[in-house]
């Protein structure tokens, strides 16, 4: 079984562009003490005030049109700063699809930094935890960093897992960009 899977995702990470494809982002792994699972980072400035893009990460309701290999995404509850969310990642074929109920908790100084950090309640992972850090720059541009460090249940060898989180994650922060964008022209018109 462990065979198939990592055959799988072999056939699925040959046909992803290299991580170079993603002007302007950077993205590198953080080793985590005691682990073989790494964060995967991915950061980059957007042209949008923190704000703005705060809107997009914040609300896991609209994953599925604003992150990227999102199926479902549903806010579960919220109680002050804590958010519970219940999100479906989309895989390639043949792999499936992962279900997370995660808890967030949001750390806001408004108009200067963000931070949505969060951590597996259940699913379809053992780990599954991370963070959005949304910080101003000047009232029109931001940086925004997400940090992810995820081991599905299901058998995949981590080398191959690292590789398809760093391949993914520069996209993550081009299509905050793109969504960030889609907002400012909205509210332009």
């Amino acid at each position: 079984m462990v065979r198939l899977f990592g055959y799988a995702l072999v056939v699925v990470l040959s046909s992803l562009p290299a991580l170079a494809a993603e002007p302007g982002v950077k993205v590198w792994t953080e080793k985590v003490a005691g682990s073989d699972v790494p964060y995967s980072v991915a950061e980059g400035v957007v042209d949008a005030p923190a704000s703005v893009v705060w809107s997009i990460v914040s609300d896991c309701n609209n994953y599925k049109t604003t992150m990227t290999n999102i199926l479902s995404s549903q806010e579960l509850s919220r109680s002050g700063n804590d958010v519970v969310c219940k999100v479906t990642a989309d895989l390639p074929f043949p792999l499936p699809d992962l279900t997370s109920q995660t808890k967030a908790v949001h750390t806001i100084d408004v108009d200067k930094s963000y931070l949505r950090k969060w951590s597996l309640v259940e699913g379809d992972y053992h780990i599954n935890e991370g963070s959005w850090t949304v910080v101003a720059i000047d009232a029109t541009h931001c940086k925004a960093s997400y940090r992810l460090r995820v081991q599905p249940k299901m058998p995949v060898p981590d080398s191959l897992l690292t590789t398809f989180q760093n391949t993914a994650m520069p996209k993550v922060i081009n299509n905050i960009r793109a969504q960030s964008a889609k907002k400012l022209a909205a509210a332009a018109k």
